[in-house]
C-alpha cells in the first residue's frame, strides 16, 4: 500500500493555468540504529502524552530546572527495552560507550564517480569542507584535493560517522569550495514505482503546446535573493492575532470539478499568456485554468 500524500494543491504554471498535484514523502525513517528511550527515573518507564509519567510526575523543562521549580517532576534517564516488558537503564560510561561505538573522526573516501552518476535526488544535507586551522599544512592538502577533483571532473563518495550514525556523502568541487552533500541510503528511499509515469500517453500536439506554455515562464531565477516568504506571512498573522486585528487569508485557488480537454486547456493558456504579455495586468482577472480534478 502506497503512503498517503502529505500535501495536495495546485502547481501554478502561469496566471492562466494550474495543475492539481499531490506530494508524497519520498524517504523512510532512518533504520540504521536502535534509539535510546527517555524514561522517568521513578518508574523506569517511557513518558506518556505531554511528558507525564505513569504516576503523574512530569519531566522538568530547562526553564523549570534553571528556576529551581522541580516539585512534582522526575529525573529523565535513558534506556533500551530488555526484551520483555521492561527497560534497562543506561548511565554514564555506558551511554558514552554507545555514542563512541558509532562515531568516527575520519571521512573515508570509498570511490570516485562522475557528477552525472550521483543520485542528486537523494541528497539530504549540505556541508562545506574546509582546512582544519589547528593542523599545519591542512590548507595545502585541501587545495590539492579540490584541484584534483576539479581537473578530473570527479566526485568523491565517502562515509562519515560524526555522531553515532554513518552517513554517505558526495564531496565535489564547486565555486572554489569543497561541498559535501549527504546521500540517502537505499533503505531510506521509498519505492518510487507507484509514482512512475512510464506508461504515460501524451500526444505530440499536447507536448508542443506545453512547451510553448513553459517557454513563457521566466528563464532566470536569483537563488541568492530567494527567501521563505511564508515565514514573514505567518509572522504577520501571529501579530494580527496578538493585536486583535483580522488575520489575513490567502484567496483560495479555484479547482476544476472534472478534467477538461487537455488540448483545449493548453491552447487557451498559451493564447492567454501571449495576450497578457502585450496587455495590462488586469487581463489576469479571469484567473488560472485548472487542469485535473480538485482536492
Amino acid at each position: 500500500m502506497a503512503p498517503r500524500p502529505t500535501w495536495s494543491g495546485a502547481l501554478h504554471l502561469n496566471a492562466f493555468m494550474h495543475v492539481q498535484v499531490s506530494l508524497t514523502k519520498g524517504t523512510e525513517s532512518y533504520r540504521g540504529k536502535e534509539g535510546l528511550t527517555e524514561l522517568c527515573a521513578c518508574h523506569q518507564a517511557p513518558f506518556q502524552r505531554k511528558a507525564v509519567c505513569v504516576e503523574g510526575f512530569t519531566r522538568p523543562t530547562q526553564e523549570m530546572e534553571k528556576a529551581g521549580e522541580t516539585d512534582g517532576t522526575t529525573t529523565v534517564v535513558k534506556g533500551v527495552p530488555d526484551g520483555e516488558d521492561g527497560y534497562v537503564v543506561l548511565e554514564g560510561e555506558a551511554l558514552e560507550a554507545i555514542e563512541a561505538a558509532g562515531t568516527s573522526d575520519t571521512i573515508a573516501i570509498a570511490a570516485l564517480r562522475d557528477l552525472h552518476e550521483i543520485p542528486i535526488e537523494r541528497t539530504a544535507g549540505l556541508f562545506y569542507l574546509s582546512p582544519d586551522k589547528k593542523v599545519k599544512g591542512s590548507r595545502k592538502a585541501v587545495e590539492v584535493l579540490y584541484a584534483a577533483l576539479e581537473k578530473a571532473g570527479k566526485v568523491a563518495i565517502a562515509k562519515w560517522a560524526p555522531r553515532g550514525r554513518e552517513m554517505l556523502v558526495a564531496i565535489r568541487p564547486a565555486n572554489d569550495m569543497l561541498i559535501a552533500s549527504v546521500l540517502l541510503y537505499e533503505s531510506e528511499v521509498r519505492d518510487p514505482a507507484p509514482y512512475s509515469l512510464a506508461d504515460h500517453e501524451v500526444a505530440d500536439g499536447e507536448i508542443d503546446l506545453a512547451i510553448q506554455l513553459l517557454e513563457q515562464l521566466p528563464s532566470e531565477f536569483d537563488f541568492a535573493a530567494a527567501t521563505d516568504e511564508a515565514v514573514s506571512v505567518r509572522q504577520q498573522a501571529i501579530e494580527a492575532a496578538r493585536n486583535g486585528t483580522p488575520i489575513p487569508k490567502r484567496a483560495p485557488t479555484a479547482a476544476a470539478d472534472a478534467e477538461p480537454d487537455m488540448m483545449a486547456a493548453l491552447r487557451a493558456a498559451v493564447e492567454a499568456g501571449a495576450a497578457a504579455a502585450n496587455s495590462t495586468p488586469s487581463s489576469e482577472a479571469n484567473g488560472p485554468v485548472p487542469v485535473g480534478a480538485g482536492n
